[in-house]
């Protein structure tokens, strides 16, 4: 699935697919890195070196139980933006393309290394993180003073701090 977003303000469209690694995938990586820590660390560095070469933006979120760091590979997103005055279905089209091989590939790393999974979505420690945080109620205000909160969800978002007037 990919999330198709039209940022404010912005003269850009952002196209982004975030995905979830199985649970008995993340399990198998654990062990992995238990037992042989240097090829657990040239596999996650030939990932981030695939994800490079794939001309994407992207972001990988790793395990971190206990503030151990890193643990198993949690989830990854890819993204692109694409300028309005850049913009034809082809350029769309390609750029759809382009974001659907570079999770492929990562997809396809991680079930030859680390096998077909159990079919369940495995936990991702900075989403529960960041749940736990944002359910924490604020009794500080007054309910006449209080602002209208929207709600979003930065699992797909385009990066951090992005701001394209630093890219001219």
């Amino acid at each position: 699935m990919f999330a198709v977003v039209v940022p404010k303000n912005r003269d850009l469209v952002a196209i982004s697919s975030m995905t979830r690694v199985d649970e008995g995938q993340q399990d198998e990586m654990a062990k992995h890195m238990q037992e042989d820590k240097d090829g657990w660390a040239e596999w996650i560095h030939d990932a981030r070196l695939q994800l490079i070469s794939s001309a994407v933006d992207w972001g990988i979120h790793m395990g971190h139980k206990s503030n151990k760091k890193p643990g198993p590979l949690q989830a990854f997103n890819v993204s692109l933006p694409i300028w309005f005055d850049g913009i034809t279905k082809n350029e769309f089209m390609h750029s759809l393309r382009r974001l659907w091989l570079a999770k492929l590939g990562i997809i396809h790393e991680i079930k030859y290394s680390y096998g077909p999974g159990v079919g369940k979505p495995g936990p991702v420690d900075d989403w529960d993180k960041r749940k736990s945080t944002r359910a924490e109620p604020s009794h500080s205000k007054p309910a006449e003073q209080e602002s209208i909160e929207v709600e979003f969800d930065e699992k797909m978002s385009f990066g951090t701090s992005f701001d394209p007037s630093e890219w001219a």
